[in-house]
This record gives structure tokens, sequence and C-alpha cells, in this order.
């Protein structure tokens, strides 16, 4: 508890010196919040939003203190502020889609996938963790037009592994459209993999 109080102590230096110090505002409502302030310490973080632009450092600190406590609709609204202001972030937009799914908000989650894969579609790590995600909440993350585009002008490593998560979920129809014409040796392993699902070929 008393490096809680230094915290706060110190907090409140920061803030003497500099009102609009931000930093000294999350770390006062972070010393609050650990010190059993819980309530307390959100109140702080959103008065500081009252008449402003919500900042980053805000925002995330509010979003922190939401999830510790278990506040759904309040990660939710934090998600939406962030994604806004680092719409690119691989990070941020796993972890919004993972909780919206576990909310229930199946249709915002499928947005921010949509999102992360055409914004970060060639980055095959945050792919594959999309489809982490998916395999744990989802068989049908994307429309038809979405396919149709990713199968057109999606990225190579990509879409092979798009087309690996649809064919394991048995659905090799789009697991075909996704791996088309590709060339090389996994795409043609892939294709080869879809027509054994079909019955058009030999294991």
């Amino acid at each position: 508890k008393r490096l809680f109080t230094d915290a706060k102590a110190t907090a409140d230096r920061m803030l003497k010196a500099d009102p609009k110090s931000e930093a000294g505002l999350v770390l006062k409502a972070r010393a609050m919040f650990m010190a059993g302030e819980r309530a307390e310490a959100l109140q702080l973080l959103r008065d500081a939003q009252t008449g402003t632009t919500p900042s980053q450092m805000v925002v995330t600190a509010l979003l922190e203190n939401a999830r510790d406590q278990g506040d759904g609709p309040l990660m939710i609204e934090q998600f939406r502020a962030l994604s806004g202001m680092v719409p690119k972030n691989v990070d941020l937009t796993i972890d919004e889609a993972n909780v919206q799914y576990k909310r229930g908000l199946k249709d915002e989650a499928r947005s921010r996938g949509w999102a992360l894969l055409t914004e970060n579609g060639t980055n095959l790590d945050a792919v594959q963790r999309l489809i982490d995600v998916w395999t744990e909440y989802d068989k049908e993350p994307l429309a038809p037009d979405q396919l149709a585009r990713l199968a057109e002008d999606g990225g190579d490593q990509a879409r092979l592994a798009l087309g690996r998560y649809y064919l394991g979920i048995g659905n090799a129809k789009v697991a075909a459209q996704l791996v088309g014409q590709l060339a090389g040796d996994d795409a043609a392993g892939l294709r080869a993999r879809i027509a054994y699902a079909t019955g058009g070929g030999a294991a």
C-alpha cells in the first residue's frame, strides 16, 4: 500500500507543477485503482475527457482500468475511441475483435477483422493471429464480396493462410476460391488437399 501512496504523491506533485499533465493524471488514476479506489480512478479519467478531445494516453488508461474491472461496455467504448486514433495498430485491432466476440458483438468484430486484413493483409503474423481468434469464435467471418476481393488482390501468403483456415472448418469451396491459381509448392499442396476433401483427388 505504501507503494501506491508514494505513486499517488508523485502524481500529485506532477499535477501541481502542470495541472494538464496527462502522465501525472494517469499515474494518479492507476495508483488509486490499485489502492482500491476504483470508482474514483475511473471518474478522474472521465473528468479529464470532459470538454476536450480524448487523448490516446487517457483513453488507454481508461481501457486498462475497465479491463481490470471487467467493465465490458466501457472497454468497447474505449476501443472504439482508440481504433480511430491508431487504426493500423495490429495488437489493438486483435484485442478489440477478441473482446467484441466475447461480448457477442459479432458484426463489430467482423468489421475489425476486415479492417485488419485491409490495413495489414501482408503481415502474415497479424493474419494468423486474426485466424486464431476466428478459430475460437467465427466460422463465417468474411462476407462473399470480401472473399472475392481477397481472392482478386489479396497478398499471396494471406490468401494461403485464409485458404487453410476455410479448408480446416470444412469450407473447401471458399478455400479453393482463395488459393485460385497461386504459384508455388504451398499453393499446389493446398489445392491437392482441397481436391482430396472434395473427392477430386487421392491422399
